[in-house]
């Protein structure tokens, strides 16, 4: 571009030059290519800046804006948002997880817009503006419970990506605390998460047995009632168990010996207990 310049100028190949004059030319066009790259790429920068924070008056975190519970929660609002966008999953749930934890946390500070969340970060692409102003204004336990609002949502996939952990560790930074300060919150959440995973894996395994036990309980019965297929209707059922009942009732065995009676009464008791156990899983 600069040879362009200085050759549309007729600055670099004129023989009338002198070797200073050319030199000159030169830092003249450097100086030119700078100015328009700086309106090319510097300037819309500023130009939005000014529109978003004079025009429209939206806040910036500078060391005028002041500490109270509304800036404050729209501190952890556009925090949270950057979180959110750095993460690679879904994101409603997550935005609505945020939502939430802002409404519990700043409960008299006003409604939340979902729709107006994942457009918000636009307005403040530099966070670390905003880390550096709530490190000024916290104190050390608002610092930690921040930083921990921060770890909740980005574990609240159970997964941290890595741009979830640059954010993480550069808040804490602005928020003046050590790397083992940050390692050891994240390490206490990652622990939780993983035994939680261990738990629902425990707990579904259990159901899964539970489930075997139940089907088997369930064909245990029904062989009982001299049913042999699962597919019945709880009409069948019933149809068996009068005919089973009716078979081995203990009337039937009055003039045999004390030991068949007390058999029927067994194969009695066990009828009444399997269609006990099938009516209350059909009903």
């Amino acid at each position: 571009m600069i040879f362009f310049l200085l050759n549309s100028y007729g600055l670099l190949l004129s023989e009338e030059l002198t070797p200073e004059e050319i030199r000159n030319n030169v830092f003249t066009a450097v100086i030119v290519c700078g100015l328009v790259a700086s309106i090319f790429f510097v300037f819309p920068s500023i130009l939005r800046k000014f529109i978003y924070h004079v025009i429209l008056g939206v806040p910036s975190f500078d060391e005028n804006y002041k500490f109270n519970q509304k800036n404050l929660r729209f501190a952890y609002k556009i925090s949270g948002c950057h979180i959110v966008l750095a993460d690679v999953g879904a994101r409603r749930d997550q935005y609505l997880f945020l939502i939430t934890y802002l409404k519990r946390k700043f409960p008299n500070t006003g409604k939340i817009d979902l729709s107006t969340l994942p457009r918000l970060h636009q307005n403040y692409e530099d966070i670390d503006q905003v880390f550096k102003w709530l490190g000024m204004h916290l104190d050390k336990d608002q610092k930690v419970a921040f930083l921990d609002f921060l770890i909740d949502l980005a574990f609240y996939n159970e997964k941290l990506s890595s741009r979830e952990m640059k954010l993480i560790y550069s808040a804490g930074e602005h928020l003046s605390m050590s790397r083992k300060e940050i390692r050891s919150m994240l390490s206490v959440r990652h622990k939780f998460y993983e035994e939680k995973a261990n738990r629902q894996q425990q707990n579904s395994r259990r159901r899964s047995r539970s489930k075997v036990s139940e089907r088997s309980k369930k064909k245990e019965a029904l062989k009982i009632l001299e049913i042999n297929t699962d597919s019945v209707s709880f009409e069948q059922i019933k149809k068996a168990y009068r005919k089973m009942a009716k078979k081995h009732h203990p009337d039937r065995f009055h003039g045999e010996s004390e030991m068949e009676q007390e058999k029927a009464n067994e194969r009695f008791a066990i009828i009444n207990e399997a269609y006990e156990y099938l009516e209350r899983l059909m009903n």
